[in-house]
């Protein structure tokens, strides 16, 4: 995520999680890489790390924009991009239009609702 970006109130970064030795760290703001590398170097067990939770994305898309666009890593590379979708899903869901377009059968093509959620799969090679 660009430092230049960082405090724009339209961006917002949903954070991977790493962990060394059983200690779970944020790749966010406050992520010190300088840190993480020295604790990486002093185990002798590989890094581990994890995607944002559906949760996560969920709340990410809270938002009076209209338009959401999400980008993740590859989901060749990472859990990152289904957790995006299944977060928009849990998101929708819970919104009053979807809602009423399952307790009328109606087609969720055919609804235009107050924000639009797109997911975009990043290339590996990007």
């Amino acid at each position: 995520f660009p430092l230049t970006l960082a405090n724009d109130p339209r961006y917002e970064s949903v954070a991977l999680g790493l962990e060394v030795e059983g200690e779970v760290i944020i790749d966010d703001e406050t992520f010190n890489q300088k840190e993480f590398l020295a604790k990486v170097a002093a185990s002798p067990k590989c890094p581990k790390s994890y995607c944002p939770s559906p949760e996560n994305f969920k709340e990410a898309y809270r938002t009076e924009a209209e338009n959401v666009f999400v980008f993740t890593l590859s989901s060749k590379l990472s859990g990152s991009y289904n957790s995006a979708e299944l977060g928009k899903r849990i998101f929708l869901y819970a919104t009053p239009i979807l809602q009423a377009a399952e307790k009328h059968s109606l087609p969720l093509w055919r609804l235009s609702g107050p924000r639009k959620v797109c997911l975009s799969k990043k290339s590996a090679r990007s």
